[in-house]
């Protein structure tokens, strides 16, 4: 019966998001509307697509989590730092926007700034990052399918990248908009319906016994609150705020979005976002105030919905949990192929590029022992060695193109695998001092590099 609902759900699914973007999305396109929607997407549908496409694997999953481990204070270091994250970029966005009008990538962007060098190891950065989300967001839909109704993963992976490709082949960036608006007022309406029945369902007093999770952890400046902060806030903080600016799926809706409302598209988007997870945590409040038997704490959110509802919820809630990640799927397969653009506007090499993203995303998430935390890690360690370059380069630093290149290369071969060693074997203090060292080193580096060239030069001109 499962196996039929799961079926079902993903079939008409998909079949809705084709017709919707066929109905809705211009049949006659070129490179601006495909890639970034002639730069004229509008305020509220462009808030709630960067509110979904930031509503990833970890945003559907860990804000539960860690309301059942750490209550309200690990809830605190991953919603806070998330809906700071897309305030940050604003400023920043504007300025891309401003500097490089016409622009279609960040990496077109740096090479613009820099040279083809540089260009190339942001295309390295930013693809490897797309093909990573992908397998992640695939591998956890696939999980939950699986959870839910016992298809096996490989089955349920393929079949959530069809389900992507029946929107995204034809319509591009402005079908992304479309259905993630959409997702999105899914994936709210669905769960301010849930989390108050599950309340309800409960108790109160569930909910308020939860508050310190089965941790106990009782405030943010105690030794117990100190200690989330030092193995988990701070540290996704860091990875957090280095994520849309290493991202090409942001930077694509910064070229996108009408200019004027760029700053209003990511702040509705924030709020928008910061509800998901907000709600998302009354499930794990509720595990751990009640003492329910979890068996995996990463899924238990779909435990409590399992142990409360009748078996026809899991439909609508399998729907709510796949509009978040299929929406960051479909977003970073448009970001694979925006890439190209760096080099051609022709569709067919875009959408070329495209397949073997997908092809490659759903190869690695079917590897066996692969897991959602290695991948995250991988590439979320990537994206944070780019973010001080990109940062400086935004805020017009003169920066030299080998003084960058010295930097990226401090940072990727350095601060990368220090970081990755000490997630690994869950060391937490070099997981910390890793995270911080990766995400500055390369501006370090590149502003040191360029500043002795520049007193070099002046020596022997002066000599």
């Amino acid at each position: 019966m499962e196996l039929i609902i799961g079926l079902a759900t993903l079939a008409l699914y998909g079949l809705g998001m084709a017709w919707l973007t066929w109905k809705y999305v211009k049949k006659q396109q070129d490179t601006e509307y495909y890639t970034v929607a002639d730069r004229k997407n509008g305020t509220v549908q462009s808030a709630l697509s960067i509110a979904a496409t930031w509503i990833w694997a970890p945003a559907l999953f860990v804000g539960s989590t860690q309301a059942y481990n750490n209550g309200w204070v690990g809830l605190f270091w991953f919603l806070v730092p998330n809906i700071a994250t897309l305030f940050f970029i604003i400023p920043f966005a504007k300025r891309l926007r401003a500097s490089y009008p016409d622009g279609f990538t960040l990496s077109g962007f740096m090479g613009s700034r820099y040279n083809s060098k540089v260009q190339k190891l942001y295309q390295f950065e930013t693809g490897t990052l797309s093909v990573l989300s992908m397998s992640v967001n695939t591998l956890a839909g696939g999980a939950v399918i699986t959870i839910l109704t016992g298809m096996p993963l490989i089955i349920s992976s393929v079949l959530m990248m069809l389900v992507v490709f029946g929107y995204t082949w034809r319509g591009g960036i402005k079908a992304s908009f479309l259905t993630d608006a959409i997702q999105m007022v899914f994936i709210l309406g669905a769960l301010l319906l849930f989390a108050p029945a599950a309340i309800a369902n409960k108790g109160w007093d569930s909910l308020v016994n939860g508050l310190t999770g089965i941790n106990n952890v009782d405030g943010l400046f105690t030794d117990s609150g100190i200690a989330v902060a030092i193995s988990f806030g701070i540290i996704s903080a860091i990875g957090l705020i280095a994520g849309p600016v290493g991202d090409q799926s942001f930077w694509q809706r910064v070229f996108s979005i009408d200019k004027k409302k760029i700053g209003k598209s990511f702040a509705l988007g924030a709020i928008a976002f910061g509800m998901v997870p907000l709600l998302m945590s009354v499930f794990g409040f509720i595990a751990a105030g009640s003492n329910a038997e979890v068996t995996n704490a990463g899924y238990v959110n779909l435990e409590i919905i399992q142990s409360i509802f009748p078996i026809w919820v899991v439909a609508p809630f399998m729907l709510m949990l796949l509009s978040g990640l299929l929406s960051t799927i479909d977003s970073q397969l448009l970001a694979l192929g925006s890439l190209t653009t760096d080099y051609t506007k022709d569709l067919k090499k875009q959408r070329l590029v495209m397949i073997v993203g997908a092809a490659l995303a759903l190869i690695i998430a079917n590897i066996p022992g692969n897991s959602v935390l290695f991948m995250f890690l991988v590439y979320g360690t990537l994206r944070a060695s780019t973010f001080s370059i990109t940062i400086l380069t935004l805020l017009n630093a003169k920066l030299r193109a080998n003084s960058v290149l010295a930097g990226l290369a401090v940072a990727m071969g350095i601060g990368f695998p220090i970081f990755m060693y000490g997630n690994l074997n869950g060391i937490v203090e070099v997981k910390l001092w890793g995270s911080i060292f990766t995400a500055t080193i390369a501006g370090v580096v590149a502003y040191a590099v360029t500043s002795w060239a520049k007193k070099d030069e002046k020596e022997k001109v002066t000599a």
